[in-house]
């Protein structure tokens, strides 16, 4: 089969300011364009706030991230920010960790999935069980054929008494019709049917993907239900501390491929917020530089993510984001996440160095928020490795904790302490630290640790905080491999540095590299080393040169990046604020709803006999292929437009993508018209012109 761009018509500036002034309206000499955004990194919750009319970033803050509820991070960081700026604040944006962490960590809600037309054998057969997700799995038998034909009429008696047998134990309903989306019927009749008796939400498959992949369309559609009561609760949680503040602007979502989403729609399509975070920090980096190609490395405390920023938007995963083991069917950025950041664990293992991918509190924070600790230090026996410091960082567990863990947690209430100490009052606290435990999983607790941070702090490049606390630390773990605290933290500075050169590389090569990445086999291995200045056959001058600049951003990218640049031979920018650009990121973004149409050729032996079009909205047929291209693309600029008007835009412009499929056939001749896809996307800004009136009337 060979596709052809039929015709391509793009409804979008070419002269797009990166800096979008937003709408404004004075009313009694005041300006109303003031944008709150919000970001919930791995470590810090960051909060900004922006003049949308000038582009300038007025105030910033940050706050330890919560992870057990993050919206406790949120509030604290929203609290660290002036209430006059607050007072003044129309829009508010979050880009959030929930969706991908409740996902890898296996959270949410329980969910019933019914599945239309599939046949069970073949999932028992093939072992699609577990990418079901959910053990409540109902068959019901109805359905349509590839052209959206019913083949068996849905049996509603069967659903009734499905869902009347199970709906206490779900929290979420998720709904999947084998051809579901080349006719939603059943899943829509299926969804009211469910909606009659049950009260909990609904997720239908179709309305989140058009893609034909069965089991990867119903596995979405119970990610996305699963999700449903944990945004909930989180979205519910922000809105209450912005009321509590005053706030009444309208809050954006930002979604894994960078685009803002109404609130009030995230709470139906949560899934949709999957990597959320690494969107923002590219979306945050363009209007930062105004820059249309480039890559945008973003490093915090916890992880480095890796995106490339082509014509102004992020690359993306057309087939679909994978996370926590799953494969969706979500459109979100392309971007790759290393297990690097500022706050990695450093550890001496043998006589080998390991940067991450674990987190840990810098000692030299530890030792400034909390000065006893450099007691603990202090006790160190003469050939032991530096003592374990645990610190509790959230607050008392929601759930019902055991015996150890209480102990563990009333310990560490007056302050951090070593597991030595831990350990004479607890006896198996070792043990229980020793494994994967909820305390720490959930954010109770974390552990003190040496860090490329207080590495930092040796070598005088950062000095935060104490600077005695990471000298002591890298004393000890450079003690065993016969190094100064100087030589170990150089050491651990130029490793990071060079993880983060391959880390680059290997996100460059992704697409063509199927082996793995740059280090994978010995020849690329050595070319790179030698390029990098750390190995490789002396007799070669090996240089490394991209062809788009770097832009740095996260709070130690300064520290890092002159180097990485200057091996990669690239161009480095790192913006003013970079340290906040993912907040940022959640209020510059746009509005954006893509949607798509089919074509589909219908034949018989005489040749065609009608043309089908199939849509998120339903099906219909034409005997003409002029009037099916006419009707097509009538709906689709109607459906799109109505979906960004959903997702909270105001005024849209449409982009619109016409591919012609044709299959060559072996008798020769011209190719056969086999149908067109049609791709429509609507752009807009936040719509809030309305709630700029109500609330300059109020003031």
């Amino acid at each position: 089969m060979c596709e052809r761009i039929r015709a391509c018509k793009l409804y979008w500036s070419e002269q797009e300011a990166h800096r979008p002034s937003l709408w404004r309206l004075e009313d009694g000499g005041i300006t109303l364009a003031w944008m709150l955004g919000i970001d919930t990194g791995g470590t810090y919750t960051d909060a900004v706030i922006v003049d949308g009319d000038t582009g300038q970033v007025l105030h910033s803050a940050k706050a330890l991230t919560t992870p057990d509820d993050l919206s406790r991070g949120i509030d604290a960081a929203i609290a660290a920010l002036p209430a006059e700026g607050l007072s003044r604040v129309n829009l508010v944006g979050l880009s959030t960790t929930l969706a991908t962490n409740a996902l890898v960590e296996g959270k949410g809600g329980r969910v019933g999935l019914i599945l239309i037309g599939y046949d069970p054998r073949l999932i028992e057969r093939w072992g699609f069980q577990r990418d079901l997700v959910t053990d409540l799995v109902i068959f019901i038998r109805g359905g349509h054929d590839l052209h959206g034909r019913e083949v068996m009429p849905l049996d509603e008696a069967a659903l009734q008494e499905a869902v009347h047998q199970h709906m206490e134990q779900v929290d979420a309903w998720a709904i999947s019709g084998y051809f579901g989306v080349r006719n939603p019927d059943h899943e829509q009749h299926a969804r009211d049917v469910v909606r009659a008796i049950s009260q909990h939400p609904v997720t239908c498959a179709h309305e989140l993907s058009g893609e034909l992949n069965a089991i990867r369309r119903a596995t979405t559609a119970v990610l996305n239900a699963r999700l449903i009561p944990l945004i909930h609760q989180l979205i519910r949680a922000v809105q209450r501390s912005l009321a509590r503040r005053g706030i009444s602007a309208p809050l954006m979502v930002v979604r894994g491929d960078g685009a803002l989403l109404r609130s009030e729609a995230a709470l139906n399509r949560p899934v949709d917020t999957i990597l959320s975070g690494p969107a923002a920090s590219i979306v945050g980096a363009r209007y930062l530089t105004g820059l249309d190609e480039a890559i945008v490395v973003d490093m915090g405390g916890t992880t480095t993510d890796i995106a490339i920023l082509k014509r102004g938007r992020p690359a993306i995963r057309e087939d679909g984001a994978q996370v926590g083991g799953w494969r969706t069917l979500v459109r979100a950025v392309d971007a790759q996440t290393t297990g690097l950041g500022g706050d990695s664990r450093i550890q001496v293992k043998g006589q080998r160095l390991q940067v991450g991918p674990e987190r840990a509190v810098p000692l030299s924070l530890t030792a400034a928020r909390y000065p006893s600790i450099l007691q603990e230090l202090a006790k160190r026996r003469s050939g032991r490795s530096l003592p374990e410091i645990v610190l509790l960082v959230g607050d008392t567990p929601t759930w019902e904790m055991t015996k150890i863990e209480r102990e563990i947690v009333e310990a560490l209430r007056d302050g951090p302490a070593s597991l030595d100490r831990l350990e004479e009052t607890i006896p198996l606290v070792r043990v229980y630290l020793g494994r994967p435990n909820r305390l720490e999983r959930h954010g109770i607790i974390r552990r003190a640790a040496f860090t490329p941070t207080d590495a930092l702090h040796v070598l005088g490049i950062y000095q935060a905080w104490d600077a005695e606390m990471a000298q002591r630390g890298a004393a000890a773990l450079g003690e065993p491999l016969g190094l100064s605290p100087v030589r170990f933290s150089q050491l651990v500075h130029e490793q990071v540095m060079q993880r983060l050169a391959i880390a680059i590389l290997d996100r460059l090569l992704a697409s063509e590299d199927a082996d793995g990445g740059v280090m994978s086999s010995s020849p690329s291995r050595l070319l790179v080393e030698r390029a990098l200045g750390y190995g490789g056959p002396e007799g070669l001058d090996v240089h490394i040169r991209l062809c788009d600049p770097i832009i740095a951003v996260g709070a130690p990218v300064a520290a890092y990046f002159e180097r990485v640049a200057a091996w990669l031979g690239a161009e480095l920018i790192i913006p003013d604020h970079a340290e906040v650009a993912n907040a940022i990121g959640a209020v510059s973004g746009s509005v954006m709803h893509t949607c798509e149409v089919r074509i589909v050729a219908q034949y018989e032996v005489s040749g065609i006999t009608a043309y089908t079009l199939h849509s998120a909205a339903g099906m219909w047929t034409s005997d003409e292929l002029e009037e099916a291209l006419a009707f097509a693309r009538e709906h689709g600029r109607a459906l799109a437009t109505a979906g960004a008007r959903a997702a909270g835009a105001g005024e849209v412009q449409i982009e619109e993508e016409e591919r012609e499929e044709r299959a060559v056939t072996s008798w020769g001749g011209n190719p056969l018209y086999l149908g067109t896809r049609l791709r429509f996307t609507a752009i807009g800004r936040p719509n809030f012109q309305d709630d700029y009136r109500r609330k300059g009337k109020a003031l």
